[in-house]
């Protein structure tokens, strides 16, 4: 509906940010029991996507994200802070970003 709260907050960001894409990245390795919390506490109205790079978590990680409204990146398997960084930081920039 034109003219809602939630179109409000998205011109507002996108004149404070430049029209950039702003993602919260979160990397995690079996944390099911903390990131759904971490997730839903990101503020929306300054974020337009909260990514989850799940470094191959074995305890239902990524589910728990998804569940709460985060957009998953599956590694597949443990690759390390860097690997998870190196991800994150191509997603961000395919998404039209500028910074992690």
């Amino acid at each position: 509906m034109p003219g809602s709260e939630s179109e409000t907050r998205a011109a507002a960001r996108r004149t404070m940010y430049r029209a950039l894409t702003v993602i919260a990245m979160a990397p995690i390795l079996d944390e099911a029991g903390k990131i759904g919390e971490v997730v839903r506490r990101t503020p929306r109205p300054l974020v337009d996507e909260v990514l989850v790079v799940d470094d191959g978590s074995s305890d239902g990680s990524g589910e728990v994200a998804r569940a709460a409204g985060a957009t998953i990146l599956p590694m597949g398997r443990t690759v390390g802070v860097g690997g998870r960084g190196r991800c994150a930081a191509r997603r961000l920039r395919l998404r039209g970003g500028a910074r992690l």
